[in-house]
């Protein structure tokens, strides 16, 4: 093998085991973000999608929970069931999300705008 094609192929392969070791180092820093939610209280804002009672669950539409995700659509289970007596989809509420161990929960439900059918 010539002096040329060792080179040609010795920095062909750090190259490669650069950029495979910066890929993986990028998607493990970006896993570990969300794949683990910090233990805490969030306070949330957003628009419910759809109940339901036997669950005790709501799916809201959200903005950014800073520090904890990015906006989306996510159902929720709610810690007092009494709460969903008083709520349907379309309502604007604010609320605190727990985050304890595994499980998230819906605390503090307050009702900001009441949804008004056409």
């Amino acid at each position: 093998m010539s002096s040329f094609a060792t080179v040609f192929t010795t920095r062909a392969l750090w190259a490669f085991l650069l950029l495979a070791g910066s890929l993986f180092a990028g998607l493990t820093a970006c896993n570990s973000q969300w794949s683990h939610p910090r233990t805490g209280r969030y306070e949330v804002q957003g628009e419910i999608v759809s109940i339901d009672k036997r669950s005790h669950e709501i799916e809201i539409k959200h903005g950014d929970i800073p520090g904890l995700m990015p906006a989306m659509t996510m159902p929720y289970q709610v810690e007092d069931e009494r709460a969903l007596d008083k709520l349907s989809s379309g309502d604007q509420i604010h609320a605190v999300v727990v985050v304890k161990d595994d499980s998230m929960k819906l605390q503090d439900i307050t009702l900001i705008s009441k949804w008004v059918t056409p």
